[in-house]
C-alpha cells in the first residue's frame, strides 16, 4: 500500500506511483565517509602600546609589519583612561567585586581605578579585582578569536597569578594553568622591569581559542597586586614585551564533505554517523525521525563545486541540518540541498485532535530569529525528463542530485536576499510499516532549500 498525500510535480506521467515508491538506501554505508576538516586562518595580531600620555591598540594583518588600523585614547591628568574608543578592537574592563570599574593608568601599568588620584594602586589590579580583555565587537562579528596571548605583567607583594578565559562573551570560564612568576618578597610599587614577567596564555592548537581573558592576583595575605603593562618598563626593548593577542579565524569540522552530486544518509540502525537516529520504537503517542538523506546540487557559477561541510543531527523529535557555504579555502560555493526525512507516525495517533503528519520547520535552525512554522509546499516541481531512475542506482529523482529537477519556491518578503521561502516540500509519501512491535505510518518528506533549518 502506498499513499501519496500530495505531490506537486509538473509533467509527471502515469508512472508516478512507481516513481515515488523508490526509497533511497543508506547510501553512506557503501562509501568511505570523509569528514569536512575545520580550518584555522591566521588573522594577524593586536598589540597594545603605552606611552606616558596615551594607550594605543593596533591591528596587524597576517604577515604585515605595518598596522592595518589603530585606536588611541589619552590618559588624563588624574591617570584615568576611557577605553570606549578602543572597543571596536579591544574591550579593556577592570572589575572590583564583579562590577566594572574605570581604567587607571599609573607608571606604565593599567589597573582598577578606585579613586580620583594617581596613586600606585590605581594602576594595579588588587584583591577581589580582575582585568578583562575581550576581543572587540568588530572582530568578533567576523568570527575572529584569540589564539594565544602574551602579557607583560608586573607583580607586587609576592603575588601569584590566576588566568581564566571565555570562548564566548559571558560564557563559561576556563581556568588556565600558569606558573607563579613572582617571588614571595615585597616587591614594592614600581621597580622597573625587574618585577615584570611575560606570561603566555593559550597555544597554537585550535581547541583552546577564546574571546575573553581575565587576570587577577592571588596571594595568601590578600595583598598581592598585578599591573597590566606593555613593554613600558623595558625602554628600547619594549617591542619584545608588548602585550599581544594573536588572532585566528576558526571554522568547525563537519561529519560529511559534500560536493556536487554527493549524497549521504543516516538511518536508525545504520552504519557510519547514524547514531543520532536511535533504533528504538517511538512512544505510542510520539512522532519519531528514523532517518535522513542529504544531497547537493548547485545553481549558478561555482568555484569548481568544491566540497562543503554538512552535519545531520537528531534529538528525538527533531532533525537539525547544519552546513557551510565555503570550501576549505573559504571560497564561497552555491549549495542547494535536497533533504529527505523519514518519520515514524504511530497509527495510534490517527484520528486524534491534532494532525500527526503536520511537519514544522524552524527556518534558521538554532539562531532564534524565527519560531517553528508549518511546512509549505513548493509552488511547483519539475522533474528532469527520464528522472525515474536513469542511472539504475535506486535513487529516485527527488533525492538524486544528478536528476533532481527544479523546485519553484513560494515568494517570501522575509528573505530579501532570496526573495523566496528558503525551504519547501516537494513530496510527502506515506507507507505502513513497523518499528519494533509498534505499527506506524512511515512519512517520507522531501525538502528543497538553502540554509540551516531544524525540522519537527
Amino acid at each position: 500500500m502506498l499513499t501519496v498525500r500530495r505531490l506537486l510535480a509538473l509533467g509527471v506521467v502515469a508512472t508516478t506511483a512507481a516513481y515515488v515508491a523508490i526509497v533511497a538506501p543508506n547510501a553512506s554505508a557503501d562509501v568511505t565517509i570523509e569528514p569536512f576538516p575545520g580550518s584555522v586562518t591566521d588573522e594577524g595580531r593586536l598589540e597594545i602600546e603605552t606611552t606616558s600620555t596615551s594607550l594605543t591598540v593596533r591591528r596587524y594583518l597576517a604577515g604585515a609589519s605595518t598596522a592595518h588600523s589603530s585606536l588611541t585614547v589619552q590618559r588624563n591628568n588624574k591617570c584615568l583612561v576611557d577605553g570606549t574608543a578602543l572597543a571596536p578592537l579591544l574591550e579593556i574592563t577592570p572589575t572590583a567585586g564583579g562590577a566594572p570599574r574605570p581604567i587607571g593608568y599609573v607608571s606604565n601599568g593599567l589597573g582598577t581605578r578606585d579613586n580620583n588620584t594617581c596613586n600606585t594602586a590605581n594602576g594595579t589590579v588588587g584583591d577581589d579585582e580582575t582585568m578583562d580583555l575581550t576581543l572587540g565587537a568588530t572582530l568578533r562579528s567576523q568570527g575572529i578569536l584569540i589564539d594565544r596571548a602574551r602579557f607583560d605583567l608586573e607583580g607586587k607583594f609576592g603575588t601569584s597569578l590566576i588566568v581564566t578565559t571565555r570562548t564566548t562573551v559571558g560564557g563559561a570560564v576556563t581556568t588556565v594553568p600558569t606558573a607563579s612568576p613572582w617571588s614571595a618578597s615585597d616587591n614594592g610599587s614600581d621597580s622597573g622591569p625587574s618585577d615584570n614577567r611575560d606570561v603566555f596564555v593559550g597555544t597554537s592548537s585550535p581547541g583552546d581559542n577564546f574571546v575573553t581573558v581575565s587576570i587577577r592576583p592571588d596571594s595568601v595575605d590578600d595583598r598581592g597586586q598585578i599591573s597590566l603593562e606593555s613593554g613600558g618598563d623595558y625602554g628600547a626593548g619594549a617591542p619584545e614585551h608588548y602585550t599581544t593577542l594573536w588572532l585566528v579565524r576558526q571554522t568547525a569540522s563537519f561529519e560529511y564533505s559534500l560536493t556536487c552530486g554527493g549524497l549521504f544518509s543516516e538511518t536508525a540502525g545504520g552504519s557510519g554517523n547514524s547514531a543520532d537516529f536511535a533504533a528504538v520504537p517511538p512512544a505510542p503517542t510520539a512522532v519519531y525521525p528514523t532517518g535522513a538523506t542529504v544531497s547537493r546540487y548547485d545553481e549558478g557559477p561555482t568555484a569548481g563545486c568544491e566540497p562543503i561541510g554538512v552535519n545531520i543531527g537528531s534529538n528525538t523529535g527533531n532533525v537539525l541540518l547544519r552546513k557551510t557555504t565555503t570550501d576549505v579555502d573559504l571560497v564561497e560555493q552555491s549549495p542547494r540541498i535536497r533533504f529527505e526525512l523519514v518519520w515514524a507516525v504511530p497509527t495510534s495517533m490517527l484520528g486524534g485532535p491534532t494532525d500527526p503528519f503536520k511537519r514544522l520547520i524552524d527556518l534558521d535552525g538554532e539562531s532564534g530569529i524565527f519560531a517553528p512554522e508549518p511546512a509549505q509546499y513548493c509552488s511547483s516541481y519539475s522533474p528532469q525528463v527520464g528522472a525515474l531512475d536513469p542511472n539504475l542506482n535506486e535513487l529516485d529523482g527527488f533525492i538524486d542530485p544528478a536528476h533532481a529537477g527544479y523546485a519553484l519556491h513560494p515568494e517570501d518578503a522575509r528573505f530579501p536576499a532570496l526573495g523566496v521561502l528558503p525551504w519547501c516540500v516537494i513530496a510527502d509519501v506515506r507507507t505502513p510499516g513497523m518499528v519494533g512491535t509498534t505499527p506506524v505510518i512511515f512519512q517520507r518528506v522531501v525538502w528543497d532549500g538553502y540554509g540551516d533549518p531544524k525540522f519537527f
